[in-house]
């Protein structure tokens, strides 16, 4: 898990896929007339997956396009009109005029 890592060209072409690219750094200590390699730091950059991510999710229509109304009006009232007595029937209708 942890220690060296591989170098880059001998990565197969599957781990070597997501590598954007790679930076080395030595550095250095003054010693006398010499310098003396203290360590080194290695950075490797992915390739952001992101937009590949949302193609595929566009692709298979994860993501629809089209918007749906969030309440659909109703097919039938909601009351059943035929059960009013005659007075309820004409509070309606009063009720009902503008």
């Amino acid at each position: 898990m942890f220690g060296n890592p591989i170098e880059i060209p001998e990565l197969d072409e599957l781990h070597a896929m997501p590598v954007a690219g790679f930076e080395h750094f030595d550095e250095f200590e003054e010693r006398g007339e010499a310098g003396v390699q203290t360590s080194w730091t290695r950075r490797v950059k992915l390739v952001d997956r992101t937009p590949y991510i949302l193609m595929l999710g566009k692709y298979l229509n994860a993501f629809p396009m089209t918007k749906h109304p969030t309440v659909l009006p109703p097919t039938q009232p909601r009351h059943d009109l035929s059960k009013l007595t005659a007075d309820e029937w004409e509070q309606y209708q009063r009720w009902k005029e503008p």
